[in-house]
């Protein structure tokens, strides 16, 4: 039983200490959230999406609308969204950076980017 409280009391310490991050960064990510959400940061909900070991990525929103921003070493800005396939390739996500990047082994014709596509 002693050890299964020192466990759970060491869950509740890690629980707080990453909130206590998680606030720190909070007014950051709201006012970069603001830009495009357009309504008091008062009434905006953000929630952590997901994240990596160099950036994390939140969901930002309100009045039925959100946004996506990003925060890595004490800066937020907001996620550039997916880019579209072209004749010239398609776009892969780094799983680090969360950064698009263009993927070189993707097909350099339209015709192989609509059969990729199907």
């Amino acid at each position: 039983m002693v050890r299964f409280q020192g466990i759970a009391s060491l869950g509740v310490f890690v629980f707080v200490l990453s909130a206590c991050g998680a606030s720190s960064e909070r007014p950051l990510l709201l006012a970069v959230a603001a830009r495009n959400l357009h309504c008091p940061q008062t009434e905006m909900v953000s929630e952590l999406n997901r994240e990596t070991r160099r950036v994390r990525e939140y969901y930002v929103a309100c009045d039925f609308t959100y946004t996506t921003v990003r925060c890595a070493d004490g800066h937020c800005f907001p996620a550039k969204p997916k880019p579209p396939c072209f004749g010239g390739g398609c776009f892969t996500e780094d799983p680090e950076t969360l950064e698009w990047t263009l993927d070189d082994s993707a097909p350099t014709n339209d015709a192989e980017v609509r059969a990729k596509a199907r």
